[in-house]
């Protein structure tokens, strides 16, 4: 199978032009500061920056003083160099990986360190604990699918959440996939959240991973060795190839202890790394070693999870990211890709997570200010009092959905209540008008009655 490259330059200037360009770069800081700062909102890649350089993106100063677009990628990847900071990560080279905070990158880590600890925090938890258990439970629930979805889960997203609401065993490879992707997310935010990363622990959370999946069974809950001959994979304009090989057994073995080390910040008395940043980079390094036959895609993202509710960005696990990173996994693929073969560049898979949690929380607010204007819509037109938010929970439900049904098990499964308590919610709905019944089988089915729907239908 044919390794994959990304696109570089034809061509590198000559030993002789590189002193030429040193020094051009010596007498024009300033330009070349602009150009940096242009290329890093999204920090661009060669193919990018050719066609943005061919477009005059930059201006014209360039072609005018015979600056040719090889010539100025090289600038670039020397001014870039001044201000990259080292990782701990390294390649099978033993050279490190390293990254640079970008103009951006300031303010997006303080924005998010706010919304995920403060002012999030306080209008998320307004409602009450056992509203945002349930609305948790969504958020972990989502994660899942979509971080499984990424690594081929074949399965869709509404068949899925059936499967949760029914609480119905998995009966295929794709649906085990996601409903153990569950269980170790709600695991991690649970509990393992609450004590320093281990080898016993990654074992673990791998057997809890990938039981029941397709597999080797073998394989599961243990290294994997030189004679499993992995790599890692992705489809390149219809052809399978590959787009990383990981280090060696002996390597990954060594790496993974720096690693653990790392994650449970023993390197506390270095200079100080913003959570989110460290937890990008747990993320890369994990998926980087691949010590796993199989599962290491979703357990990197969990280990993202993990270092932040462990550093009380608990409400982290309301914002699924993978939902966001799913809508372009080729571009996912690329920043692993543009991060190991552009010179060690981590800035690369950096840039692409932090702007991927920007987008994540947008759209979490955005779909949090259409729950609350929905909830206050249905809490204003409803002229019964007394009903419970596991109540409304079935109201909001039903009138956004026209045509769907509930059931008592499906209302006791989601709110995780007993059959008994759930029938007591939904038969007082029924009993003042707001549900109708219809058998159909052993089952009996509710859906939103004429009367609920009028109330929506005045306004």
């Amino acid at each position: 199978m044919q390794q994959y490259y990304v696109p570089q330059p034809k061509r590198t200037p000559s030993p002789q032009r590189q002193g030429e360009l040193i020094q051009f770069l010596i007498e024009n800081q300033q330009r070349i500061d602009d150009l940096w700062k242009k290329t890093s909102q999204p920090y661009m890649p060669w193919k990018k920056f050719e066609a943005a350089y061919r477009a005059g993106y930059f201006g014209a100063y360039w072609s005018e003083q015979q600056i040719s677009v090889e010539d100025a990628w090289y600038l670039l990847q020397v001014r870039r160099r001044f201000t990259q900071t080292q990782s701990p990560v390294r390649d099978t080279r033993n050279e490190p990986f390293s990254w640079s905070k970008l103009p951006t990158h300031e303010r997006l880590l303080h924005d998010f360190s706010m919304q995920l600890g403060g002012s999030m925090a306080t209008s998320t938890l307004a409602d009450g604990a056992a509203k945002n258990q349930v609305f948790l439970r969504q958020s972990l629930i989502e994660e899942a699918i979509a971080s499984s979805q990424l690594e081929g889960a074949a399965t869709t997203r509404e068949r899925a959440k059936k499967m949760f609401a029914e609480k119905r065993k998995p009966s295929s490879n794709g649906e085990w996939m996601i409903y153990n992707n569950y269980l170790t997310i709600k695991q991690i935010e649970e509990e393992t959240s609450n004590y320093p990363l281990s080898r016993d622990v990654l074992l673990a959370l791998h057997v809890t991973m990938t039981t029941n999946t397709d597999i080797e069974p073998d394989q599961i809950g243990r290294w994997r060795t030189d004679d499993d001959d992995i790599v890692v994979k992705r489809l390149i304009h219809s052809e399978e190839m590959i787009a990383h090989v990981p280090p060696k057994e002996a390597m990954m073995q060594v790496e993974l202890d720096r690693l653990l080390a790392f994650a449970n910040d023993q390197d506390a008395d270095e200079d100080f790394l913003n959570p989110i940043t460290k937890a990008i980079i747990i993320h890369f390094w994990f998926a980087y070693l691949h010590p796993f036959c199989d599962g290491n895609g979703r357990l990197s993202r969990s280990l993202f999870y993990w270092y932040l509710m462990r550093h009380k960005y608990w409400l982290i696990g309301l914002v699924p990211i993978s939902t966001v990173i799913k809508k372009s996994p080729a571009q996912y693929a690329d920043a692993y890709c543009f991060s190991e073969q552009y010179s060690n560049d981590l800035t690369y898979f950096i840039d692409y997570n932090l702007r991927k949690i920007e987008q994540a929380l947008v759209l979490f607010t955005q779909y949090m200010e259409r729950k609350k204007d929905k909830i206050n819509l249905i809490d204003r037109l409803l002229p019964e009092a007394g009903l419970n938010h596991r109540q409304k929970q079935a109201l909001h439900h039903l009138l956004g959905k026209s045509d769907d049904t509930i059931t008592v098990t499906q209302h006791a499964n989601f709110h995780e209540v007993s059959w008994i308590t759930a029938s007591q919610d939904i038969k007082a709905l029924q009993a003042i008008g707001y549900l109708e019944a219809t058998k159909r089988g052993q089952s009996v089915l509710y859906t939103a009655s004429d009367r609920l729907k009028a109330l929506l239908e005045d306004q």
